[in-house]
């Protein structure tokens, strides 16, 4: 089981960001930061591709930093998105982390 931090919107969006290593953010680094909204690092990421030599090492890095902290940058990302922190939850994926959040929080 993994650890999940579930965000709010207020129009009512949901997200479930696990805690630990991101797999799609170190493989896909450059599609996975424009996706995930993380504009900062996606603009750094795609200048430095178009450099040579430097650009290789450079993507390489944030390829790396996109692997141990990318689900850390989402976490401090989503508040500044209007996000809400709602809850933590042990989960095997983020939609059995949502599915336990909703199940906590039905209408009596």
């Amino acid at each position: 089981m993994k650890n999940f931090t579930l965000f709010e919107h207020p129009d009512g969006r949901k997200e479930a960001v696990k805690t630990g290593f991101s797999w799609p953010g170190f493989f896909f680094s450059g599609i996975w930061l424009i996706v995930k909204k993380l504009w900062t690092v996606a603009i750094i990421w795609w200048v430095l591709a178009f450099i040579p030599v430097l650009g290789t090492i450079g993507c390489v890095m944030i390829t790396f930093v996109c692997g141990f902290t990318g689900n850390d940058m989402l976490r401090k990302n989503f508040p500044k998105r209007g996000f809400e922190k709602k809850a933590t939850f042990e989960a095997n994926n983020p939609d059995d982390a949502l599915a336990k959040y909703y199940k906590e929080n039905q209408p009596s």
